[in-house]
């Protein structure tokens, strides 16, 4: 929890992380549902749910599970 949030370029990690991963699990604390700021969080990026989910589209991966807990976007990807 908290990492992907330090990531400038989410679509380049996945990018970077290839065609050889097949599962991802994640969290993310979207900017359209956590309303803190993400400056004095030290938070880098400020996707929101729907711009996360293009990136995992377009990454290959479909969404085997969503949740949300604490405002945080729970994701296990599968590689389509």
């Amino acid at each position: 929890s908290g990492v992907l949030e330090c990531v400038y370029d989410i679509d380049r990690l996945f990018t970077e992380l290839g065609p050889t991963i097949k599962q991802v699990v994640l969290s993310y604390c979207g900017s359209d549902i956590v309303k803190l700021s993400r400056d004095k969080n030290g938070w880098l990026s400020d996707y929101t749910k729907n711009d996360l989910e293009q990136i995992f589209e377009n990454q290959g991966f479909k969404i085997e599970n969503y949740s949300e807990w604490r405002n945080q976007s729970l994701y296990n990807l599968i590689r389509k």
